[in-house]
């Protein structure tokens, strides 16, 4: 148990494939945060680049701060669970290996945990960012809520802005490795169901946008295979609420029409839409 001195431990799982160009950033975005007690887990999923050497040379640089574990290639959602099933850490986040955490907000978000007890999910906003790490949007959630995720998607909680309480893997489980396309989605509409949920109104990581094959994002397959995992998502997630009693399935695209109204009209009002490009906590910003 942590003592009133004592930090609260943070695991942060990375999973990596082939992503050397990338992978020194991420790492040091985590090594000049203001929280000591981290547990920094890289796991490298089988890399064909020169991605293991680069973290061993992190390794050198940091001794004693960096775990890196090495499996054969399995895909992206086996190796982040197999990262958070190595976590020790009170509180668990899930960084990508091209991304960065913002400068200095992990001691904002322990803080939160450390001074709400009850608090078994913290959450804020991004930045996005091109290949290059310029700075192209600063993304502002609205406050949580669950209806709103049910029929617009659960992308309130992004997967590298977002902390939640290790315990919650004992209640929920972990990500559902038959997912391909929605595997954070479908993880958070669990894990968000019921929780005590605090937003911090700051940018907490930076996500790196990458060019999307067209080709590939149009091919009948993968269309149909989103849409089943999206329709699934909400299926479940809808039949947690006391909606579901009265209100048939067959409403969802009328009752999704509302609260996207509702989501602009409340982001309109917050001025969530104002161009923000001089926003000072990205890291890296030209």
């Amino acid at each position: 148990m942590n003592g009133p001195m004592t930090p609260l431990k943070l695991s942060i799982i990375t999973p990596n494939y082939n992503y050397a160009r990338y992978i020194g950033e991420t790492i040091e975005s985590v090594m000049d945060q203001d929280h000591d007690n981290i547990e920094f887990i890289i796991v490298d999923d089988g890399s064909t680049d020169d991605s293991v050497q680069v973290i061993e040379r992190y390794q050198q640089r940091y001794p004693g701060r960096i775990i890196l574990l090495q499996k054969p290639n399995e895909g992206h959602v086996k190796t982040v669970n197999f990262g958070f099933k190595h976590a020790t850490g009170d509180i668990v986040a899930w960084m990508n290996s091209d991304d960065t955490f913002c400068p200095n907000i992990i001691g904002t978000v322990m803080r939160e945990f450390r001074e709400h007890p009850g608090t078994e999910l913290v959450y804020g906003n991004w930045n996005l960012m091109d290949p290059d790490g310029r700075f192209v949007y600063y993304y502002r959630h609205l406050p949580f809520s669950y209806l709103t995720g049910v029929f617009l998607g659960f992308d309130n909680l992004t997967s590298n802005a977002t902390f939640w309480r290790r315990e919650l893997f004992e209640r929920f489980g972990y990500l559902n490795e038959e997912f391909h396309y929605n595997p954070d989605g479908e993880f958070f509409s669990r894990i968000a169901f019921g929780t005590v949920k605090r937003q911090l109104n700051i940018p907490l990581a930076n996500h790196r946008a990458h060019p999307v094959s067209m080709t590939l994002d149009k091919r009948k397959d993968v269309v149909e295979r989103k849409q089943a995992e999206w329709d699934a998502v909400f299926r479940a997630a809808f039949r947690r609420t006391r909606l579901s009693s009265w209100m048939p399935e067959s409403w969802a695209p009328a009752a999704a029409a509302v609260f996207k109204v509702q989501r602009v009209a409340r982001k309109l009002l917050f001025g969530h839409y104002l161009p923000l490009r001089t926003y000072k906590a990205f890291r890296g910003m030209r």
